[in-house]
């Protein structure tokens, strides 16, 4: 039940962080939400865990955009419109 709790604040610190706007990508916004509501339900937990349990989710979702980005450069570079662009225009 505990990791669903996690599942339920990292969700709520998403929210947090994509409404702020002075925050690109809700930077340290997003890690503070999450150890604040994660302190204020749970009392037993370390700092330390709640911290890097932030850092791991922030390291992932940079890792995911990392893949959609080359995703989409390996499409587009092989993409057929893009062979067309290399033969000459005959009209």
């Amino acid at each position: 039940m505990e990791a669903l709790t996690y599942v339920a604040f990292l969700g709520l610190s998403w929210v947090a962080g994509a409404l702020t706007l002075i925050a690109p990508a809700g930077i340290g916004v997003r890690e503070f939400v999450f150890i604040l509501l994660a302190q204020t339900m749970e009392e037993n937990v370390d700092l330390e865990v709640l911290a890097a349990i932030a850092i791991v989710a922030r390291c992932w979702l940079i890792v995911q955009e990392l893949i959609g980005v080359i995703l989409v450069y390996i499409y587009f570079s092989f993409s057929p419109d893009n062979a067309n662009n290399a033969r000459p225009d005959v009209d």
